[in-house]
């Protein structure tokens, strides 16, 4: 399948209520948004500005979009209400704190990394900032937020407001994936996985760094029912059915750059550069 804009779809996601949200776009000339209704069998598509879309997070009918130039998008009662922050760098993960307010993360160019909370006005208060640029941020309860991170991950343990190092290190970290609070897996681009057992405290390796120069590129996992998905460069994905311990290697042939993953209750869904977009039955 592929989508009707040019550029490359950076993230999806599929709310509790079954209904997908994708994002995504060219750096300098186009930022998207899809929305289906049907599992991921049809999309209807809005162009929302000249920037590429990174950032998106869902909570109840509210969508919350970030991407170049600190730029968001707030979908409330089925109305865009667009606003930027003092950042200009990219705003590459977001994640809901409650109702009202929500953090975000990014950096550019692998270093001004930065996390903001954002509240019900728009106002971003900085919380932290740190010179490695910034992939995902994600809730894994109400005081406990992990980040990941140019090289290494972060954690938080009183709700977002403060944030420390990690033993996690060795890679550029794209995403975390949170399946139990004993299983958190950190996905590199280099092809490293990390996992923790102790809510982001201490992490172990679950697959090994490659060779710089042979590596599978990474970017973003899932939780398919009892097994773990990872996506990455010429259509690679890679498979876990026992909780990291092994990954089996799969391919889409002739698959364009996988750079997302998610699932609906009846089909898996990627989605790469170039507008690609592909269906895989549970």
């Amino acid at each position: 399948m592929q989508v009707d804009f040019e550029g490359d779809i950076e993230n999806i996601i599929f709310s509790e209520d079954g209904i997908g949200h994708l994002v995504g776009g060219e750096d300098w000339n186009l930022g998207f948004y899809g929305q289906t209704k049907n599992g991921g069998q049809s999309w209807s598509f809005d162009s929302l500005t000249n920037k590429k879309m990174f950032g998106l997070a869902v909570q109840n009918d509210r969508v919350i979009i970030g991407g170049i130039d600190g730029k968001l998008f707030d979908l409330q009662g089925g109305n865009w209400i667009e606003q930027r922050t003092t950042e200009w760098g990219y705003i590459r993960g977001l994640t809901f704190v409650n109702d009202s307010s929500f953090l975000s993360v990014g950096g550019h160019a692998y270093r001004q990394g930065f996390v903001n909370m954002i509240e019900s006005n728009f106002d971003a208060k900085p919380i932290f900032a740190e010179d490695v640029e910034f992939s995902d941020v994600q809730r894994i309860n109400d005081q406990i937020y992990l980040a990941a991170a140019y090289g290494t991950i972060f954690r938080s343990d009183d709700g977002g407001a403060s944030w420390q190092y990690t033993s996690g290190i060795g890679d550029f970290f794209k995403d975390i994936l949170h399946v139990d609070d004993e299983n958190i897996f950190a996905v590199g681009y280099n092809g490293l996985i990390l996992k923790s057992e102790d809510l982001g405290v201490n992490w172990s390796t679950s697959r090994r760094l490659g060779d710089f120069s042979q590596a599978d590129r990474l970017y973003q996992g899932a939780v398919i029912d009892d097994q773990i998905w990872v996506v990455g460069k010429d259509g690679l994905i890679l498979v876990s059915m026992d909780l990291g311990n092994s990954w089996e290697k799969r391919k889409i042939t002739n698959s364009k750059d996988l750079r997302c993953i998610s699932t609906s209750s009846t089909h898996i869904v990627l989605g790469g550069i170039d507008g690609f977009l592909a269906l895989l039955e549970k």
